[in-house]
């Protein structure tokens, strides 16, 4: 597959009802990503549905940028595709485009990971050690779990690589921004719920009232 070139996928052509911008933090765009320090989380920018196409999120996908791939290394991986052999490779959750309440892990060359978009580096003070990361990234290689854009994506994923513990900023401003956008669309509906109600209420007054006038 393709990894990532592939995440930004709309539910049709036509505008959704809601865009929503839960992007954390940035991070620094990365110029040459050959020069990344082994273990250090990356992301791009990139749109997907969130509710059957009525809501789309603006989103950061995120990975690990594991080095590249020696065939020493390699050797280690089961499964892992021998056309990444000597490339500079991240591994990352991706979800599932069919089944989109689950993931896979899985390792892309960096460029297919991030299919020409620009790149971030994101700081980390507490990074454990780069061997650390890469234990705890291979050790869910291949594996598929469970996804969920606010309780476990891609950047619980990368966070729990390299810091060993989950976390994701995005992930919490989408359940904030979500909760607040179906609020509104709650009340417009029924305001609009109301207002219709009343019309007819005042269309029956009415049409009574025309029954009553033609009896006298």
């Amino acid at each position: 597959g393709g990894g990532c070139g592939s995440f930004p996928s709309r539910s049709g052509d036509s505008a959704p009802w809601v865009m929503l911008d839960v992007r954390g933090d940035r991070g620094a765009e990365v110029s040459d990503y050959t020069q990344l320090a082994v273990g250090t989380q990356i992301s791009f920018d990139c749109v997907y549905p969130v509710s059957a196409g009525a809501v789309e999120a603006k989103f950061r996908h995120h990975g690990v940028y594991i080095g590249m791939l020696t065939p020493e290394l390699w050797e280690q991986m089961e499964g892992c595709d021998p056309c990444l052999l000597n490339r500079h490779c991240v591994i990352h959750l991706q979800r599932d485009e069919q089944r989109l309440t689950s993931g896979r892990v899985e390792i892309h060359a960096v460029e297919d990971f991030c299919n020409g978009r620009p790149l971030f580096a994101h700081r980390c003070d507490d990074r454990g050690d780069e061997w650390a990361v890469l234990a705890r990234a291979f050790e869910k290689l291949n594996q598929t779990v469970p996804f969920n854009h606010k309780t476990s994506n891609c950047e619980h994923f990368a966070t729990w690589c390299t810091k060993g513990e989950r976390s994701s900023k995005q992930g919490e401003k989408a359940q904030e921004l979500e909760t607040a956008t179906w609020s509104t669309i709650a009340v417009g509906a029924f305001a609009f719920l109301a207002a219709g109600a009343m019309i007819l209420s005042g269309a029956a007054g009415s049409d009574s009232e025309k029954r009553r006038d033609r009896r006298r």
